[in-house]
């Protein structure tokens, strides 16, 4: 279930983090290059991820973003920037910020049927 799994303020905070570290190379508008690099918004991008875990979105991003230097923010940047990604993706928003634990993350679901 992904209803309100982040809240307004982290996907904010989310999206200053994602300007620093990924806009350089998933752009700013998160569409990518067209090419070797991603877009993170686009239908491409949610039926990949649709009925994953988002522990397997926060995995890959944490293991081996930024490109330059895999793995070196804080955690609770990774959670911001994933934040930011589902705002982008018109996942809504909750009253709770979204949490590093690995076992809560392997519980919600990325359902983009809802």
């Amino acid at each position: 279930m992904w209803d309100g799994v982040y809240s307004l303020e982290q996907a904010k905070r989310g999206e200053a983090q994602y300007d620093q570290q990924c806009a350089t190379c998933h752009q700013f508008d998160l569409e990518g290059d067209g090419l070797d690099v991603p877009a993170l918004t686009t239908d491409r991008f949610r039926d990949k991820w649709d009925r994953r875990s988002l522990r397997r979105l926060f995995d890959v991003i944490s293991t081996s973003m930024p490109q330059q230097k895999p793995g070196s923010l804080t955690s609770d940047v990774y959670a911001d920037i994933v934040s930011y990604i589902l705002q982008k993706n018109e996942f809504p928003a909750g009253p709770q910020p979204l949490g590093t634990d690995p076992a809560v993350l392997d519980a919600i679901a990325l359902d983009r049927r809802r």
